[in-house]
């Protein structure tokens, strides 16, 4: 016997995206984010810059997701980082709202957003600091796509590189 599912999936350039709704037919964001987050999460456990991965808070729908970044797979002497990502699906037609946030042990931290932000025209953007007491620089960022697992290996991309040249300045 088959159980009912409220989430359906649509195919987009051979990617699923999801599509939740509550069990009375109606969009649901807090499931369609966690389902984001679900899939963003298999993606980083795939990928060889991630240690290790967990769902926050455990025991419920997660509101957001925080990686152990290996410095060794970087091929940098930077200490330990974590990226944390946060996903938000609101209303179907309004855009995706979503952050990739690095931080490690030296104080450096970065981030690549898909947000409202005073500092950039339009949701995408990039910011980047050396310390926390430093002020962000904030770039505009556009996104190759806006899927959950494609978003996961374009950021990642961009940390790694970013890891490297930062690295490479400080040592």
């Amino acid at each position: 016997m088959q159980s009912k599912t409220t989430a359906s999936t649509q195919r987009s350039m051979g990617v699923l995206t999801p599509r939740m709704y509550a069990f009375d037919g109606g969009h649901n964001p807090r499931q369609a984010s966690h389902e984001a987050l679900r899939q963003i999460r298999e993606q980083l456990t795939r990928h060889p810059l991630i240690a290790r991965v967990e769902g926050l808070p455990h025991n419920t729908l997660h509101k957001e997701l925080r990686a152990e970044v290996d410095p060794s797979a970087i091929g940098t002497a930077t200490s330990r980082g974590t990226l944390t990502v946060r996903w938000f699906v609101g209303n179907p037609t309004d855009p995706v709202r979503f952050t990739f946030h690095y931080s490690d042990e030296s104080g450096f931290d970065c981030g690549w957003h898909h947000h409202e932000q005073d500092h950039v025209d339009g949701l995408g953007h990039y910011q980047q600091r050396q310390q926390d007491s430093e002020e962000y620089v904030y770039e505009e960022f556009q996104y190759g796509s806006k899927e959950p697992a494609r978003v996961v290996w374009e950021v990642l991309e961009e940390l790694e590189t970013v890891v490297q040249s930062v690295s490479g300045m400080s040592g």
